[in-house]
């Protein structure tokens, strides 16, 4: 198993990492956080920063670590409705085979994870 790749949330550890791995947001994430900061200096409301970072925080944590081959086709699978190899909660919180009737079910709600959104 690969080690993930740590970003550190702050302006210049994000900025760090789109910057090595898709370097064409790395301005729009710039701009946005100096809009925040900006609008911050006026009313002190540090609240947006927070948000610009969380978000932005997790694209490039995302962007840092791809999905392996193996996960990429067990997203494809999951996408044809096929759960090989996916696992689901229980009742009782373990982790257990999903069956293909629970991951349809949940594909179907408006809470579907943008990786497994067609």
């Amino acid at each position: 198993m690969a080690t993930a790749t740590v970003v550190e949330r702050s302006g210049p550890g994000i900025s760090a990492a789109l910057d090595k791995h898709t370097p064409q947001e790395r301005p729009h994430f710039e701009a946005e956080l100096r809009n925040a900061l900006a609008r911050a200096s006026d009313d002190l409301d540090v609240a947006r920063i927070d948000e610009v970072l969380r978000r932005w925080h997790s694209r490039a944590t995302i962007v840092a670590n791809p999905l392996t081959n193996e996960e990429q086709a067990m997203l494809r699978r999951a996408r044809a409705g096929q759960p090989n190899g996916l696992r689901a909660r229980d009742e009782h919180g373990g982790w257990t085979p999903a069956a293909r009737s629970s991951i349809r079910s949940r594909m179907q709600g408006p809470c579907l994870p943008p990786l497994l959104q067609a």
